[in-house]
């Protein structure tokens, strides 16, 4: 069997490959004519598009390394009869901590107070922070937006560190049993954005929730307040949410995610200095820790090996769009 990573070769280095399997990682310039002699196509965040499904001759599974699946054109993998499986539940830990961290970073000011000591400002910038509200967890109020496996272990992290207030939002009820284990109260999105300091988005990207925090919806955050983007750039509105940082109605933003990545030096979010200080961003690595990779390569595979044994893949997506 052969397997067509569409992953950099370092990244699958330790990956669980079966005895007598062969994995390549060609270049993009190659890639129409690899996935010709390939059983199966292993994706991350690559775009996989209706022409590269389309020069497949013996294609059994498209198997993506994450949860997200909205890089993949479906409608052409359904039309070669392709499965498409995503690969959820193995980073959700791993997101939810970089959640606290985000939080913990910009509730505290630290990168205002690391730009400070590289510019020789000590003491200056501890009477810049004695002004400003430099909060503890116990002080804060999150909304967290979509209670998914990732949105309920966010929530769990959070609530075992002692978080002031818990809110959600989720495009489905959830059940009064779990609002009551997870410790959240539900909200509408309108009164969430309203009542907290901390929003963090873990919702997938569909035509529901494309620019659901547009920037009518962002201008509805309290004066003040956080938001985190660890789900995808496209439910956010980039160029809302920089203006509001540059004019201080938000206080900072951790950003993972972008609605092109990677994102241009022109992106909003990179090009104003004056957001140095408010922003923490980094290149779609919420999820990514030596323990989760080794979890999704090991699930990605295993669900190779049953196709390869003929045995129905799990988690697809092409049944359900």
């Amino acid at each position: 069997m052969q397997v067509m990573s569409l992953l950099p070769a370092e990244r699958i280095l330790d990956a669980p490959i079966p005895a007598g399997w062969s994995v390549v990682s060609p270049p993009q310039e190659e890639w129409h004519l690899a996935i010709a002699q390939a059983d199966f196509l292993l994706g991350g965040m690559t775009r996989i598009d209706e022409h590269l499904i389309g020069a497949a001759e013996r294609l059994r599974l498209i198997q993506l390394i994450g949860a997200g699946a909205n890089g993949v054109d479906i409608e052409a993998a359904r039309r070669r009869g392709v499965p498409v499986c995503n690969n959820p539940g193995h980073n959700d830990r791993a997101v939810a901590e970089y959640v606290l961290m985000a939080i913990l970073y910009l509730a505290r000011h630290i990168g205002e107070s690391m730009q400070a000591i590289w510019q020789d400002e000590f003491a200056e910038v501890k009477i810049r922070l004695a002004r400003m509200p430099v909060r503890q967890l116990e002080d804060l109020s999150v909304g967290i937006l979509g209670m998914g496996r990732s949105g309920r272990a966010v929530a769990a992290l959070l609530r075992s560190c002692g978080i002031g207030r818990l809110c959600v939002w989720s495009r489905s009820p959830l059940e009064e049993r779990l609002s009551y284990e997870l410790g959240v109260e539900q909200m509408d999105l309108d009164q969430l954005l309203g009542s907290v300091d901390v929003v963090t988005v873990h919702l997938p990207l569909t035509a529901d929730t494309r620019l659901l925090l547009s920037a009518d919806k962002l201008t509805q955050m309290r004066p003040g307040s956080i938001l985190i983007n660890t789900a995808r750039g496209e439910i956010v509105d980039e160029e809302a949410l920089a203006w509001l940082l540059e004019n201080e109605h938000l206080q900072g933003a951790a950003v993972d995610v972008y609605s092109e990545e990677p994102p241009l030096a022109s992106h909003p979010l990179l090009s104003s200095p004056k957001l140095a200080d408010k922003v923490m961003l980094t290149p779609h690595v919420a999820g990514v820790t030596s323990r989760s990779w080794s979890s999704m390569l090991e699930a990605a595979f295993a669900n190779m090996i049953r196709v390869a044994e003929g045995l129905e893949p799990l988690n697809r997506v092409d049944t359900k769009c």
